[in-house]
């Protein structure tokens, strides 16, 4: 659920990502059309819809790809090349969950998901391995019974 500069220092911080990376951005005011920004800003580059160009950009750089940004690879019929180089997804839907993980199937790569919260659910079971992460609340956690003697 974090967003996509968030989602890329924790990357970072536990090495999912050791590579500058960039992260698919959409249009705005100044910028009429998607394009990979670096996360400082310093590098900006035209998103490229043509196939290969995110396997030819993911062997300089690591990426990063949004929710927004799924759904704009998934028109360009991007997907299989997407999930296969992209590091670092932030801010998917949970169906979005489901089609990475549904997509990584169809290519015959083995799949887990670890997910914290029920929108999760789909995902986990659409993976190979589904972990939960449940924290139980003062209520749910069994009591310890008090020795008598």
């Amino acid at each position: 659920g974090d967003a996509c500069l968030t989602a890329c220092h924790v990357a970072a911080q536990v090495h999912i990502h050791t590579r500058p990376c960039l992260v698919l951005t959409a249009p705005s005011p100044g910028t009429p059309h998607w394009s990979w920004l670096s996360v400082d800003e310093s590098v900006s580059l035209p998103y490229d819809p043509a196939k290969g160009a995110i396997r030819r950009l993911a062997a300089a750089h690591d990426l990063c790809v949004g929710g927004d940004g799924l759904v704009e690879i998934a028109k360009r019929g991007q997907m299989e090349e997407a999930v296969c180089a992209v590091r670092v997804f932030a801010r998917v839907a949970p169906d979005q969950k489901e089609q990475i993980l549904q997509t990584l199937r169809s290519l015959g790569l083995t799949t887990l998901m670890c997910g914290d919260g029920t929108n999760d659910v789909g995902a986990l079971k659409t993976a190979h391995c589904g972990v939960a992460l449940l924290q139980a609340t003062g209520s749910q956690r069994p009591r310890r019974r008090r020795g008598t003697g």
